[in-house]
């Protein structure tokens, strides 16, 4: 296996990391009354879903949100796009560098969700279509980056490749 190739497999096993730490701490503690967090709601909310979502948050699961949760889930993204970007440089090389757009779109897209939503939970949901709309486009992004990325893979697989 290459140096890139086990680069691009560790970059993997911590954004799932990243990515299980944030599920269990959504389930956990930031889901009150079955409410799920902004960040989970692919189908996007309007203003009075972000104000019921915001109102049920306890001052202590405000703090976490704002917290623990925002600095794992600024760092989700960074690890899973640039394995998203990896696997696609290593399985199909330079011929597939225009969809690396897909991988950078969608940690653009986290970031500025990320961003809207802290704002929103200090200042209420004055933001919440604009965070919805970025939120639904991220999900599209992420799941498109990660069928590109598997696509590479298998690509690179099928030819019988192991670098």
């Amino acid at each position: 296996m290459s140096n890139p190739a086990l680069l691009t497999r560790m970059l993997a096993i911590v954004a799932f990391g990243l990515l299980t730490a944030l599920t269990v701490l959504s389930i956990g503690w930031l889901q009150p009354g079955g409410l799920r967090i902004f960040d989970s709601r692919l189908l996007g909310y309007d203003v009075a879903d972000a104000q019921t979502y915001i109102d049920s948050l306890t001052p202590a699961a405000r703090g976490l949100y704002l917290g623990v949760f925002r600095v794992l889930d600024t760092l989700f993204p960074v690890f899973a796009s640039a394995a998203m970007i990896g696997a696609v440089l290593v399985g199909k090389g330079r011929a597939w560098v225009p969809a690396l757009a897909i991988p950078v779109a969608f940690l653009a897209l986290d970031l500025t969700e990320n961003a809207l939503v802290g704002q929103m939970l200090r200042e209420g949901p004055a933001l919440a279509e604009t965070a919805s709309r970025i939120t639904m486009a991220k999900w599209g992004s992420f799941f498109t980056g990660l069928l590109l990325a598997l696509a590479a893979w298998r690509a690179r697989h099928r030819k019988g490749d192991d670098r």
